[in-house]
């Protein structure tokens, strides 16, 4: 792990600096310190997380305990989705 980089654990919210996905916010669903595995329930959902490197991703200001209920139930990536949406607008 690169001690420069913020520390990114599972729960949190990111918003991805490179690639197509550029801008758009994931849910960490994994880490190993290197990689993220991440979903955002609309092209990535749980049967096919997106891997990025940590340093591709920018930790967001929201905190894990928001959304952990929200992700819980089936309206939780709509929820997300939405407020990607909102961010990005």
């Amino acid at each position: 792990m690169d001690p420069d980089l913020p520390s990114i654990l599972i729960a949190d919210v990111v918003r991805s600096l490179a690639g197509r996905d550029a801008g758009k916010l994931f849910y960490v669903i994994a880490t190993d310190g290197t990689w993220l595995t991440l979903v955002n329930g609309k092209d990535r959902t749980l049967e096919t997380p997106k891997r990025k490197k940590q340093k591709q991703s920018q930790k967001s200001a929201f905190h894990r305990y928001l959304l952990s209920f929200v992700i819980g139930d089936k309206g939780g990536f709509a929820a997300l989705l939405n407020l990607n949406f909102i961010l990005t607008t």
